[in-house]
Parts: structure tokens; sequence; C-alpha cells
């Protein structure tokens, strides 16, 4: 797929002035904003159609049945969760085409389909996940697009020299206020497609859950945690793809051993810390080797903790996916003992399962 890829389908007019609010892009990765650019005038023109047919609909009111928030550290397990929830036709998860295209999917997916198929990579480039403009994927690439400052952006505007997410608190949005109206504009357009209940799965949300809670009360959240030793450098080489076919000013910085692990605490702490104060059928936690194992006993089970209708239908869907999924081989990495014992110096006290 196109590099640059988390900000294509962003509109021209954001793409500029995130480029003058960034002081400019690296003269290297012209081509790149050019490519954004030409995309960008086309959104342009496609959220006016949507703004001017939708109009009534997105300016009204109206209630909806509180969201699910799938949350976890990256490559726990997220993705996986959220490919066997978006199974279950009661629910309506974000596709790859909408959370490119933020501010127009609902009126020029005809359009885009073609085009996007033939530069879309049929697996993901950190792994051999399926991708497909179709298949679920998280919401924080769409609130990319349509809010100033999210953490993705400190990510593509390279502005210091420590790995972007070293600072846990560009996690919470400075403006809260235009998230939340950012992120229910979204929701309201993933209804309006499908009139379903939302599903997201966005590990950013790990430390946006007070937020989230105050904003959708009833909300349920499902937290997924894995292995460190697996988590780690997975996580490592994930952001170094991401980081390199996505900036666009400064140099890369890679993240380290230690930092990885202290974020994966941090997200750990803050998702049990804010779990302790909510109802038990308002929260679930699942061990991805467990998911793995028994994918459909361990999702009987969420959904009667979090008091959700299993039907039949979903059920085979679920043995149909399994099955399918069997032969799918993830990545192996190798890890040193020293950056054992340091993952292991700084989990140990929080998931004393694996140590």
């Amino acid at each position: 797929m196109q590099n640059s890829y988390l900000l294509a389908g962003i509109k021209a007019s954001r793409l500029l002035a995130m480029i003058s609010r960034n002081k400019g892009f690296s003269v290297k990765y012209i081509f790149r904003v050019m490519f954004l650019l030409n995309a960008g005038i086309w959104s342009a023109i496609f959220s006016r159609v949507q703004n001017k047919k939708y109009r009534s609909e997105l300016s009204a009111e109206f209630i909806f049945e509180p969201p699910l928030f799938i949350i976890g550290n990256w490559r726990t397990g997220t993705t996986y969760l959220h490919q066997l929830f978006s199974l279950d036709r009661q629910f309506c998860t974000p596709t790859v085409f909408q959370v490119a295209n933020p501010d127009h999917f609902l009126v020029s997916k005809k359009y885009y389909t073609p085009v996007m198929s033939k530069f879309l990579d049929d697996k993901r480039p950190m792994d051999n996940v399926k991708m497909g403009i179709d298949e679920p994927q998280e919401d924080e690439y769409a609130l990319l697009k349509i809010i100033d400052k999210t953490p993705l952006e400190r990510l593509i505007f390279q502005q210091s020299d420590h790995f972007f997410l070293d600072d846990c608190k560009s996690f919470i949005p400075e403006d809260s206020n235009s998230f939340v109206i950012g992120l229910n504009t979204f929701i309201k357009k993933l209804i309006l497609s499908s009139n379903k209940r939302v599903l997201l799965k966005n590990p950013f949300h790990s430390l946006r859950i007070g937020l989230l809670k105050k904003h959708y009360p009833d909300a349920k959240f499902i937290h997924i945690y894995r292995d460190p030793y697996e988590v780690i450098p997975s996580s490592i080489h994930m952001w170094n793809i991401v980081g390199t076919q996505n900036i666009l000013k400064g140099k890369w910085i890679e993240p380290q051993v230690k930092s990885i692990a202290i974020l994966y605490k941090k997200i750990i702490d803050n998702i049990r810390y804010q779990f302790e104060q909510m109802n038990t059928n308002q929260c679930c936690e699942i061990r991805y080797e467990q998911l793995v194992a028994r994918p459909i006993e361990c999702m009987k089970n969420i959904y009667e903790q979090l008091e959700i209708d299993f039907t039949q239908e979903f059920e085979q869907e679920l043995i149909q996916f399994c099955a399918k999924s069997k032969s799918y081989k993830k990545n192996s990495y190798v890890i040193s003992d020293e950056d054992k014992k340091e993952i292991k110096s700084i989990l140990e006290n929080t998931i004393p399962e694996y140590f």
C-alpha cells in the first residue's frame, strides 16, 4: 500500500493545517505530501456531498446504544478479538474504508472501492493479518483525520529525540470537548451506515477510559493482555514499520524495550484501576492465550459477563472463522536474556502469571 497510509483520506485543508501546526515537513517526503494532497482534494469534494446529503441527520441529536470498547496494549490480540466480535451481526465495527475516509464514507465507497482495492495490500505490513477495505479497523485512524493533535500526529511529525509515546499524557486529548464531538460524530456516521450498536477497538483508548466513561457512562470495555515477551518485541517491530512508512518530518526514533515495557505496565495498571470503579457487567478481562486456545468458550464467557445476547447464528460464524484461521502463522521474535530481565523487572508485579 502507498506509504503515508495513516493520513490517506484526510481532507486537504486539514492536512495543510496539520503541516502548518507542525511547522512544515521534511523535503525528502515531498512525494508523500503530494500524494496526500491529491487524495485530500477528492476527500474535500466528497465531504461536501455527504454534508449536503446528511446535514439534518448529522446535526440532529439522537440516542444510541452505549458503545463497546476493546482495549489493551498493541500486539496483545486486540485485532483478533475485534475480528471475532465483528462476526456478530448485532454490532457495527469500523472498516478499513470507513476509518480511511471518515469525512465522506457514507457517500463515496462505490467510487473509492476500485482504487483502494488496487493499492491496498492483502495483509498488514507488520504481520500476516488479512487486510481489505471491509475488514474491521481501529477508530484512531479516523480520529487522526478529524481531530487536532492526536498521538499519531506526533508519530508523523517527529518533534523530539524520544519515542513518540514515551509521554503517556499524549493519549489524553488537549481539548477533550473537541475529542468527544469528533468521536461522537464518527459513531453517528457508523450508526447511520448500519443502524447497529457500535463496537470500537483502539489501544489508545486504554488510557482514555475515564473520559470515555464520563461521556458514555453505560459503555462496556473488554481488555485483552498477552505474554510480554511476545508483546514487547512485536510492538517495537510494528512501530518501526508504521513510523518509517508514515513519517513526514524529522527522523524516526525507534522505541526501546524499556519504554515499551513501561507503557505496557501503565496501560494495564490504568485499565485495572478503572475497572475497579465499574460494575461487573461493564468490563471484562481476558488473556490472549486463553482466547486462542478456546475462542468460542471465551467469547461465550465474555458475553455472559457483559450481559450481551450470544446467538446461535454468531456461534456458527465463530466456528467457521476459527476453522479458516487454523493455518494462520504468527510472527516469532528472538529476545535476549538482558531484555527479558528488563521486561521482568518492570512487569512481574503487574502480570506475574507470565514470569
